[in-house]
């Protein structure tokens, strides 16, 4: 193979319990990569975020419909690719980051949109890694959805919360006092922020990204990047609506770029959003759940049929060939 590209894809055949059964997985645009699945479950019905923590862990956080409201859970996936259930009790939650390294200190942070004895407002929710769940911030947030933490400082190392129904984003310190940092009220009529990025220092201006669905207003529906002083400016024209973003902040695999899940008129996908905002579609999903690894590979949560699939999409090594075709993958030349 030499120095030429290898120009394969996964058929989507993977090896469960020792036989070849049959997996539907994403669907790749590029033979840069392959795909393998992860790690298989019955966990949430509506995986809404995950994120890695130390050691490897996974956590997926679902919103449940049931019959009299919704009923948040979160999934554990170990390194050793095992799942469990590591907290319920949530009701709608959307979002989840890690505040390890950080002044949040070694919590996982969720916001959840709804809370049960007011169905209009939220709070942001920490826990710790032994599942305990305590109130942190935002008590009556209007359905809080997105979640970040600026991890670089070019934003005062703070976490940030974006809300629906007031179309607002909100600066929450450490001890969880809040203060508006952008109101979008005065732009859109219907519509919301879904996700929050942060550049890292020396990459895509060192900016707060934000993805947004405004359908009254594509001039702010798309990605949004916000300066410190909460001016913004669009980003990434053709993409009209954005629902999740993500740094590549190893660049082991994704060189570093932003990535991002919406739609540009027809179908939505992963999209790779270039410095200069120009967009290439990486892959098809079912929806747009997916982060970035310690390892630098990206991974990709979907339900089918009532079960979890995880995905692992990464760039492959010559040896890996051998790996996967001992491990059940069938490969297939792209024509």
């Amino acid at each position: 193979m030499g120095q030429h590209k290898i120009n394969w894809v996964v058929a989507g055949m993977v090896l469960l319990l020792g036989a070849c059964a049959p997996v539907q997985g994403v669907t790749l645009f590029s033979s840069d990569y392959l795909m393998q699945t992860y790690a298989v479950f019955k966990g949430g019905t509506s995986p809404t975020d995950m994120t890695f923590a130390p050691g490897g862990d996974l956590y997926v956080t679902y919103q449940e419909q049931i019959e009299y409201g919704r009923d948040g859970v979160i999934y554990k996936v170990s390194p050793d690719r095992t799942a469990s259930l590591f907290a319920d009790g949530l009701v709608d939650p959307k979002t989840i980051t890690w505040g390890g390294g950080t002044a949040y200190g070694d919590y996982l942070y969720v916001a959840d949109k709804f809370e049960k004895t007011n169905w209009t407002k939220g709070e942001v929710t920490r826990i710790s890694l032994d599942g305990t769940k305590s109130p942190f911030a935002g008590q009556g947030f209007n359905q809080p959805t997105p979640v970040a933490i600026d991890r670089y400082g070019n934003f005062g190392g703070s976490m940030y919360v974006g809300t629906g129904v007031s179309d607002s984003i909100y600066r929450v310190t450490s001890d969880g006092s809040t203060e508006l940092f952008h109101y979008f009220g005065a732009y859109a009529i219907a519509g919301t922020p879904w996700d929050i990025a942060f550049a890292p220092q020396n990459a895509y201006g060192g900016l707060m990204y934000v993805a947004t669905e405004f359908p009254d207003d594509r001039a702010i529906s798309g990605i949004l990047a916000f300066q410190p002083d909460g001016t913004f400016s669009a980003f990434a024209p053709e993409l009209i609506l954005a629902h999740s973003l993500e740094f590549d902040t190893t660049g082991l695999m994704f060189g570093g770029a932003l990535y991002a899940y919406g739609g540009a008129g027809y179908g939505r996908r992963i999209w790779r959003v270039a410095e200069d905002g120009s967009t290439e579609a990486l892959a098809y999903v079912l929806n747009g759940v997916f982060t970035f690894g310690p390892d630098g590979a990206m991974y990709v949560a979907e339900v089918l049929n009532d079960t979890t699939v995880i995905s692992r999409v990464f760039v492959p090594e010559p040896a890996s060939l051998i790996l996967f075709a001992l491990g059940g993958l069938v490969l297939r030349r792209r024509r």
